[in-house]
């Protein structure tokens, strides 16, 4: 106050954002200073004192770092700045839907790596077992089904490494089920029960439970989201009436979605709780003392048992045994809701499942289709999962004590891929008239259309018939049932 001498002020200048294992520059000076200045450095992670006013370090944790400026007259000031580390962040690129004549290329990028020029970069590509498939940062694959390709990218100017995946969708193969794993879910209710006994067909694309067993999982090699799964489901017995059904979204064995279909009402154990006709879908969340690892088994596969999975878990097809289900799990659908479905599975007739899984929601359809031809003629019932706890999982089917349930032809594709086509453009003489019916592809059913011409609505029918007078250009948008929108446009030249 009253003077008009400089302030001291001491600079450390601006935080950094480093890759751990990195080294940075700590570089102070001063302000205002009367004659000479002296610098010491300070960090909040030890007692180390740097009396220099430029010097390098190469912290292992976020730190804190204290400059204090000391000049001729014995003033000091002070500021401080923090590094903040990052690591070395991979990214395998989108996934891709192909046909099985035809390659995908995997590209690796990466970044927050020690040099720009990527000189320090290496990557490899593997499958979920683990065999390599590229040690470049560019692959091509051609898959024989839907694979997961692992990558991993490493930087060898301060040893780190980061990893990520892809995942190639054939969208005409069937998924080669034998290398999925088999998971058993509980054994106090069944201590008498055999394990699971889930034997392969001969093409690999199909899996039959055959005993009258534990209740059990078989669980893909594959992480997916954002996807669209079909498959086939049937019991190929009159014995018994036991719960069948799916697992998707499954991030382990505590986290994931379940859905149970149950053939003929059933009451059992006070711990199992009843079954009612019908179809529910629980969200299966464990405490945060469950094991979310599980141990391998050499006779049956993993061992998921009574430690994360209680009985009425798998069985209860009931709200009011809520109570029992274990730690934080929840029916999110019951046969008794006001849009249950309350009937149960015939046996000797094979279903169609189709799963839209979204990291916000879940759009199921059921179709009786025996044939297995594809048929989406004979609906079943549509159900609504409108969850986002488990973004991203993987998928499995599941049966509880049902022997002879046949699981197979699981098809998958990405639903990034979701769009419309009207193909190319058209002529037609004056006074004529043109179709016009587009291709779409992976859209959430159902979805609505609505042509336009400029800012003019022409017609809200998806195949539509136009008769324009001079050469037009109309726009198509397709908006399906979770929101997404797809555009095309086509031009039509009047002669």
């Amino acid at each position: 106050m009253g003077t008009t001498g400089p302030i001291l002020r001491a600079l450390a200048e601006a935080d950094q954002t480093l890759v751990a294992g990195s080294i940075a520059t700590l570089q102070g000076s001063a302000t205002g200073f009367n004659g000479a200045f002296s610098c010491a450095w300070t960090s909040d992670q030890d007692a180390t004192l740097i009396s220099t006013c430029t010097a390098t370090v190469s912290p292992a944790v976020e730190t804190v770092y204290t400059l204090t400026v000391t000049d001729a007259s014995s003033a000091t000031a002070s500021d401080r700045m923090v590094i903040r580390l990052v690591g070395l962040i991979a990214n395998a690129g989108p996934d891709a839907n192909i046909v099985s004549t035809e390659t995908a290329t995997l590209s690796a990028i990466w970044s927050r790596a020690t040099r720009l020029d990527a000189s320090c970069i290496s990557c490899e590509w593997r499958l979920s077992n683990g065999a390599l498939v590229a040690s470049t940062c560019e692959a091509f694959v051609s898959p024989g089904a839907t694979t997961q390709y692992f990558l991993t990218v490493t930087d060898s100017g301060n040893n780190q490494t980061a990893r990520d995946s892809a995942t190639v969708f054939v969208t005409d193969l069937p998924a080669q089920l034998c290398s999925w794993d088999v998971v058993v879910m509980t054994s106090n209710e069944y201590p008498t029960a055999p394990n699971p006994n889930y034997i392969c067909d001969a093409t690999g694309t199909a899996r039959r439970q055959t005993v009258n067993g534990k209740p059990a999982i078989v669980l893909s090699d594959l992480v997916v989201s954002n996807a669209r799964i079909t498959g086939y489901i049937s019991v190929e017995t009159g014995s018994d009436d036991d719960p069948i059904g799916f697992v998707w979204a499954w991030e382990n064995p505590k986290h994931h979605y379940l859905l149970t279909w149950k053939k003929a009402a059933q009451s059992w154990t006070a711990s199992c709780g009843n079954a009612p006709r019908g179809i529910a879908v629980k969200k299966i969340d464990g405490a945060l003392a469950a094991q979310d690892t599980i141990n391998f088994n050499a006779s049956f596969g993993f061992n998921a048992t009574d430690y994360v999975y209680r009985c009425a878990d798998g069985w209860s097809l009931d709200r009011a045994n809520a109570g029992i289900l274990g730690d934080d799990s929840i029916f999110l659908l019951a046969p008794a809701d006001p849009n249950g479905y309350t009937l149960g599975w015939v046996a000797l007739t094979s279903y169609r499942f189709e799963f839209y899984y979204t990291p916000t929601k879940t759009k199921i359809f059921v179709y009786e289709d025996d044939a297995q031809t594809g048929s989406t003629a004979n609906l079943i019932t549509t159900l609504l999962v409108d969850d986002s706890s488990y973004p991203a999982g993987a998928f499995g089917f599941y049966s509880n004590s049902q022997e002879q349930v046949n699981f197979g032809d699981f098809t998958l594709a990405s639903l990034s891929d979701y769009s419309v086509d009207v193909g190319p453009n058209q002529t037609v003489s004056a006074g004529g008239s043109v179709s016009l019916a587009p291709l779409v592809t992976l859209a959430v059913p159902p979805y609505a259309c609505e042509w336009t011409e400029g800012a003019t609505v022409v017609g809200n029918s998806c195949d539509i018939v136009l008769s324009p007078a001079a050469t037009t250009n109309y726009q198509i948008r397709v908006t399906d049932d979770f929101g997404r929108i797809a555009t095309d446009s086509v031009g039509v030249t009047v002669n």
